[in-house]
């Protein structure tokens, strides 16, 4: 029994191993009715495992308490930490977040998972001080989104960490009964191998002011972001930097280029010529992305040594390359001396 019973209504307490949040959060949506529900119950329970949007979360304790015009949720686990407010009268209304911390899980969906309609949803107006998903800080997030239609438009998502820029919107929407993901992504860093590392993939690169731009669809709603699943394009341009000659561990090494390969290739293995990497001057191209495979004809990386054109395609799911590196060589420059040392132009 609760120690205080209130005035009237429905008290819920004790505990569950799983508890759905977004079937829930549906209730307040404009495709529900707008006020389906009437009388929100008091809510004190701790959930083993909480679904969000397809994710889940562990023990959490969450408290959801009806007041005049909102209903404020208060959630509090190892993972996350914040509130929830739902607006009583949800017709036309937005429900607001605000977390401490908001760490969510890489891989594998929620046993919880709801079935939701993006055209149902409440509009979304989210700010999470501390935001990581999976391995990946994001730091200062900011989601601001509504429904339009039988769609869901995300009008902003902003994050910013020591790391990295990144601004994105776009469209959730049904389409021939499944769901797919419409978005523009910029990601913006003063230094590459920063934002690599924020990613996981330490030690490749030094420097380089990085623009990145990715226009493109794939099946799911954003939350199942990923590269292998984009159909659309990528743009890249990095400035200054330098291919750092390092072993960060096999399994860190996978990305668009093999930029570790691309020296040694160079210089055919004269590895104390090049002990401190490989410096470059700028690296611009694009990459149309194709459901797993990744194709380019355009990626220039230009070095005080050679010019370097890379083309060809690389393996998001196989996580294979299959390109061809195009070198022409300064004049001056260290390449023509290594090919002096090794026996000659040829």
């Amino acid at each position: 029994s609760p120690e205080q019973l209130p005035a009237r209504g429905l008290v819920i307490t004790g505990q569950v191993p799983a508890l759905d949040l977004s079937g829930w959060l549906a209730l307040a949506g404009p495709g529900a009715g707008g006020d389906t529900v009437t009388d929100w119950p008091q809510v004190i329970l701790r959930a083993g495992e909480l679904g969000v949007f397809g994710r889940g979360f562990r023990e959490v304790d969450l408290q959801m308490r009806p007041g005049p015009e909102l209903v404020d949720v208060q959630l509090l686990g190892p993972d996350i930490e914040g509130s929830i407010q739902w607006p009583r009268d949800a017709a036309g209304r937005t429900v607001r977040g605000r977390f401490v911390r908001l760490h969510v899980p890489s891989g594998g969906s929620s046993s919880v998972a709801g079935n939701l309609q993006p055209g149902a949803m409440p509009a979304l107006d989210i700010e999470v001080a501390d935001a990581r998903i999976g391995g990946t800080v994001f730091g200062r997030t900011v989601l601001e989104a509504q429904a339009v239609g039988d769609g869901y438009r995300i009008r902003r998502f902003e994050s910013r960490n020591s790391a990295f820029d990144l601004d994105a919107s776009g469209l959730w929407r049904i389409q021939d009964g499944a769901d797919v993901s419409e978005m523009a992504i910029r990601l913006r860093a003063d230094d590459l191998g920063a934002m690599l590392e924020s990613f996981g993939f330490a030690g490749l690169i030094q420097g380089g002011r990085t623009r990145v731009g990715i226009d493109g669809r794939w099946a799911g709603s954003p939350a199942a972001f990923a590269l292998e699943r984009i159909d659309g394009r990528l743009d890249l341009e990095v400035g200054a930097g330098r291919i750092v000659d390092v072993d960060p561990g096999v399994g860190r090494l996978f990305g668009l280029l093999n930029l570790r390969e691309i020296p040694r290739r160079l210089v055919l293995d004269f590895r104390d010529f090049f002990s401190q990497g490989m410096r470059f001057n700028s690296i611009e191209g694009s990459f149309q992305l194709n459901v797993g495979d990744a194709y380019t004809d355009n990626v220039l990386l230009k070095s005080p040594a050679a010019d370097i054109l890379i083309t060809g395609r690389t393996g998001l799911i196989m996580r294979d390359y299959d390109q061809t590196l195009e070198v022409t060589p300064r004049l001056g420059g260290a390449l023509p001396v290594v090919g002096a040392i090794a026996g000659g132009p040829a």
